[in-house]
């Protein structure tokens, strides 16, 4: 027991200071559970400090709270897209995950600039084929 916690312990530190893609970020961790295809659920706001037209996300294995493994996969999908604060406006297409990642690229469909404010909105999507909880934890960054 003692050498897992170890582990665990040694895989944290290396996930947070291998995570840096974006520089100077306003990195939103999420960790959601879902065990219906109707909730949605939102991260934090975070404010943008570049004028580059995508947003991020990364999805790590495993779910924080708990240190269970995240249930993502090609069956119990992840669905999300960026909102913007001000309204809750859309602010970028809806994007399906189906497994892990760092730093994957998402664009927006309106043009956005520094200092504008975005939220992620999650849910179970709803062409999900399992009926397992769906378990996903990470970071937004707008």
């Amino acid at each position: 027991m003692k050498y897992r916690r170890i582990i665990v312990f040694a895989l944290l530190v290396i996930m947070l200071v291998g995570t840096g893609n974006a520089v100077a970020a306003d990195n939103q961790p999420f960790d959601f559970s879902f065990t219906d295809l109707t909730t949605t659920k939102y991260t934090t706001t975070g404010t943008k400090t570049d004028s580059d037209q995508n947003w991020y996300i990364s999805i790590d294995e495993l779910y924080w709270p708990t240190l269970t493994v995240t249930t993502i996969s090609s069956t119990n999908i992840f669905g999300t897209r960026a909102r913007k604060a001000t309204d809750g406006g859309e602010a970028s297409s809806y994007y399906l995950f189906t497994g892990l990642g760092t730093g994957m690229k998402r664009a927006y469909f309106i043009t956005v600039t520094s200092g504008q404010s975005f939220y992620m909105a999650a849910k179970k999507d709803s062409t999900s084929a399992s009926s397992t909880k769906l378990i996903v934890s990470g970071r937004f960054c707008p």
